[in-house]
Order: C-alpha cells, then structure tokens, then sequence
C-alpha cells in the first residue's frame, strides 16, 4: 500500500502558504521537517486489476456482512473499487481521503489555518480533465450540511488548480491513484455528493441549478459544476456490485 502526502502552498509572494498532508507508512517524497497528519490511504492507481481484485472481495466483506451497520469508511474504501462507482461517475482514475488541511507555513497546530485532523475529501477522481470530488453519506445521514462541505472542498481544490496553492515535494512519480500531475491536467470540477437517501432540498432541481448558474458566473476559469447521485442497493452476496444513479 503506497501513501499519499501532498502540501500546497501558496505561490503568490507575501501572502499565506499553506500545506495539507496525509501519511501511511513512508514517504516517497522528500520533505521538510513537519508533523504529518494521518488522514487515510491512496491505493488505486487508475485500473489495476491485479490490485483491484485481491482486495475486491475483502471491501465489499464488510458491506455485505453488515447492511445496516457498516461504517462509513467501510463504504467508502468498497466504493473505491467499485466498477459500477467507476463506470457512473465515468472515473478514469480513484482514491480516497485526499486531504484538505491548510496550514501556515509549516503543519502544526498553532499553524492551522482551517480543518485538520482528519478533514479529507472522501473520494476522489479523474473524469478526462474533469476533477471529481465526492462526498459520501451513508445509510440514515441525509443531511443538507452535505452540500456545505462539497462548496468548501472545490473552493479549495480549485485553489490548487489555478496554482493559488502550489504542490511541493521530491519526485512526482509513485503509485498512488492521482499524482500533483493529474491534478495539473484538470481543468474543471465536479463535484459529486454521493449517498444512499438524498435531502430533499438536495434533490430540488431548482437548487442545484440555480447554485450551478451561480458558481458558472463566477468561477468562469477552473468552472465547477454540482451533481447528486443516489445509490440504489449494495451488494448482498459475492458477485453483486453497487446500483448507482444520477439524481440531478
């Protein structure tokens, strides 16, 4: 399992730098002296069927076993290689729990700026050019709070795409799912909330248009778009996979 540890900084002279790290076992970049924060994994390095399928049936396990109680974390990491997750969302690449800490200067925590801890964006993908950001619910957490989140993680991500943050590090090549060259080739947004029940404000169309026509007015370069997306039924047995279906 490689790790994903990434900092942005703020490229602009005289105003805030600002770094996000995550971190599971060693580091393939070189670094500054910091106190990481450990934030999850980055394992799917676009389709790789022999990674996919040894852990494919240990993922979905938890699912299975578990309907009504499986956590979160467990619905994500089945997500992550899920095919029909992938095929929905037209994902050509996935990971999970991209960190979206900001700190000033240097990660701690008399330097944080915003979030921290373990503040990630719960999945992540790679759409052509398109950056995909979903946030997950799972089962009885309908809560339109979602949507704050899903604004909040594409201001900052876009942030990082017009190179207001800048990535720093060794080199730009390791395994992870999405490398800072993937994130340099993307020219847009969406951003995806993804759950099994869907908010009623959230599934108005009225609402996600009109918060679509807005964000097309004013984030005319690096244009974010939102879209919900419901899951239908999880598996229930070996073999079965995600239903997935747009709502808006």
């Amino acid at each position: 399992m490689k790790i994903c540890k990434v900092t942005l900084r703020r490229s602009r002279p005289g105003v805030l730098r600002c770094f996000a790290t995550a971190e599971r076992g060693g580091s393939p970049y070189g670094w500054k002296k910091s106190r990481t924060i450990r934030t999850g994994s980055c394992i799917s390095s676009g389709f790789s069927p022999a990674s996919v399928e040894s852990d494919l049936e240990t993922r979905f396990e938890a699912i299975i076993a578990n309907p009504a109680t499986h956590s979160e974390r467990d619905l994500e990491m089945a997500l992550e290689i899920s095919p029909a997750f992938r095929a929905e969302l037209g994902l050509d690449r996935v990971m999970r729990q991209w960190p979206v800490g900001l700190f000033n200067e240097n990660v701690s925590r008399d330097n944080r700026v915003f979030s921290g801890g373990k503040s990630a964006i719960d999945l992540m993908g790679i759409r052509g050019r398109t950056l995909v950001l979903v946030e997950l619910k799972k089962r009885g957490n309908d809560k339109v709070g979602a949507l704050s989140e899903l604004i909040f993680y594409s201001s900052v991500m876009r942030d990082a795409l017009k190179g207001v943050f800048e990535f720093e590090g060794g080199s730009r090549a390791r395994s992870a799912g999405i490398t800072r060259d993937h994130l340099a080739d993307c020219s847009d947004i969406s951003a995806a909330l993804l759950a099994p029940s869907i908010h009623p404000l959230l599934r108005d169309q009225a609402i996600i248009t009109r918060l679509n026509q807005a964000t097309a007015l004013r984030w005319k370069d690096r244009p974010v778009r939102f879209e919900v997306f419901r899951i239908g039924s999880f598996p229930e047995k070996k073999g079965d996979d995600f239903v997935i279906g747009r709502v808006l």
